[in-house]
């Protein structure tokens, strides 16, 4: 089951809407850990502020590139996010590459 959570819009104008997911591990948590993978610094910001209007508590960590991203998730295979957003077009790696690796 799929319900909106909140619908935000930053400065920006660019219009968010957070959805919440029936998924337990993520539903039962006190705060949720995401990690965004975004090598454009005003793409990781408007996220960040969008985030920051939603109704619940949000630990946010960000990577500017999928080599960054890869080596964060091995250094913290014991602590990894409950949710991850990822830019298909980065340098170094893209997300397509990161996808095959994580997979």
């Amino acid at each position: 089951m799929i319900v909106e959570v909140a619908k935000s819009t930053c400065r920006y104008g660019i219009h968010f809407t957070f959805i919440e997911l029936n998924y337990p591990a993520v539903m039962n948590k006190n705060q949720i850990h995401l990690l965004l993978a975004e090598d454009d610094a005003d793409d990781r910001q408007i996220f960040e502020e969008a985030l920051a209007q939603l109704p619940m508590a949000i630990h946010f960590t960000s990577v500017h590139n999928g080599e960054q991203l890869i080596q964060w998730l091995k250094q913290q295979k014991d602590h990894l996010p409950h949710l991850l957003f990822l830019d298909l077009n980065m340098p170094r790696k893209d997300g397509y590459e990161c996808l095959l690796e994580i997979k």
